[in-house]
């Protein structure tokens, strides 16, 4: 006599057979297609995982990263240009006069030459600090000759730094700091108050700081 399946067992060995081939189903219904757009948020990235090279070409541009959302630790050394931080120094020569009573105007750089303009003018607000000046010989006749940055004309001026070379000395320095309003001429001024001593030369340096 013929046995007959049950029409319950045809069912049962069809549901076995859907749960053990639907996740591999799955899968390659997966492989073949890309995960859909703005579907990965940021909570399923593991930590770390995205770099330079996962990132397609241009894509760091706050298309695909979010705006303040990378620090300095996210990039690489050298990635960023490392900004300046405003300061420099600036240094003036000349001969510094000989007769008494005399002053001589220069520009606030550079090596000064007869013929030359005196005057520099400042493109923004500066801070100046810190005035040294050397001169190649020591003054003992003249103890009292005087160096000063000046923010005017030279007609019309305020020190706003000063270095005062004592007797026998080649070199003085301050400490000070003075302004240099944006849109003003300024200059250096060597005086001599006392007479005596020849021309020497003379080098000023000092600290400028913008913006």
């Amino acid at each position: 006599m013929t046995r007959r399946t049950s029409p319950v067992a045809y069912a049962a060995l069809g549901l076995a057979l859907l749960a053990l081939f639907s996740p591999f189903a799955g899968v390659a219904h997966a492989a073949g297609h890309k995960i859909g757009k703005n579907l990965v948020v940021s909570k399923s990235i593991k930590n770390g995982a995205v770099t330079a090279a996962k990132l397609a070409p241009g894509s760091v541009d706050g298309s695909r990263v979010k705006d303040g959302s990378l620090a300095a630790a996210d990039l690489a050394p050298g990635t960023i240009p490392l900004v300046p931080s405003g300061r420099a120094m600036a240094t003036a020569s000349a001969n510094a006069p000989g007769g008494g009573s005399v002053a001589t105007d220069i520009a606030p750089s550079g090596a000064f030459g007869s013929g030359q303009v005196a005057l520099g003018l400042a493109p923004v607000d500066l801070v100046v600090s810190d005035l040294r000046v050397r001169q190649q010989a020591a003054e003992f006749s003249n103890p009292g000759r005087k160096v000063t940055l000046q923010v005017g004309t030279t007609s019309q001026s305020t020190a706003v730094l000063t270095c005062v070379l004592g007797g026998g000395s080649t070199q003085c320095a301050s400490s000070g700091t003075g302004t240099i309003p944006a849109g003003s001429t300024y200059f250096i001024r060597i005086e001599n108050p006392f007479g005596g001593s020849p021309p020497t030369g003379l080098v000023a340096s000092y600290l400028v700081k913008g913006p």
